[in-house]
């Protein structure tokens, strides 16, 4: 069994803003970040020609196969169904989300999140500083996040990858809100 490599997920900052999904997909597409869908997967899309410039890649042995075909895990890109409030994305990379005040790593931080998140959007409460803050303003070192809008970078290991402006700025431009990313492996 191969474990997962990782995914680059990129989101609205704001993880309510959702924007439509025909507006996110148009301008992926006109940016050349994505072509057409994976025959047979309604979410799941080809990369685009312009899709190694508008994704930095990093290290000394990057290996991006995007061949469906070969039957092993490739890299291509999955825009998500809307689940109606944010999820959070987390993995076995994810590391304790420090506080915005204090920058204290919170500890025993999953059962915390995963309250707050069950409850909706409630505050975790910071034991150094005593802050109380949305799962989400918490800093989480591009290891983890939260969003509705997701677009989603498949095979490619945390750290490795980052979106260029050039991606970023377009979403920016055409949703009038602010994007980021970050990294989770299963």
């Amino acid at each position: 069994m191969s474990m997962h490599t990782g995914r680059l997920v990129i989101t609205p900052r704001e993880p309510d803003c959702c924007p439509e999904r025909p507006l996110v997909v148009r301008v992926l597409t006109e940016t050349g970040f994505i072509e057409g869908l994976l025959p047979g997967r309604a979410q799941d899309f080809m990369v685009g020609p312009a899709f190694l410039d508008l994704i930095s890649f990093v290290g000394c042995a990057v290996a991006v196969s995007t061949d469906a075909a070969a039957g092993l895990p490739f890299t291509h890109v999955r825009l998500p169904s809307d689940p109606g409030r944010p999820q959070w994305c987390h993995g076995r990379n994810t590391r304790a989300p420090r506080c915005p005040r204090c920058r204290t790593p919170r500890t025993e931080w999953r059962a915390q999140v995963a309250a707050a998140m069950e409850l909706g959007d409630h505050a975790i409460d910071c034991p150094a500083c005593g802050a109380s803050a949305r799962p989400w303003s918490w800093d989480w070192r591009h290891q983890g996040g939260f969003g509705r809008r997701l677009i989603v970078v498949e095979e490619v290991f945390p750290g490795e990858a980052m979106p260029t402006p050039g991606v970023l700025d377009a979403l920016t431009m055409a949703t009038g809100r602010a994007w980021h990313f970050f990294y989770v492996q299963d």
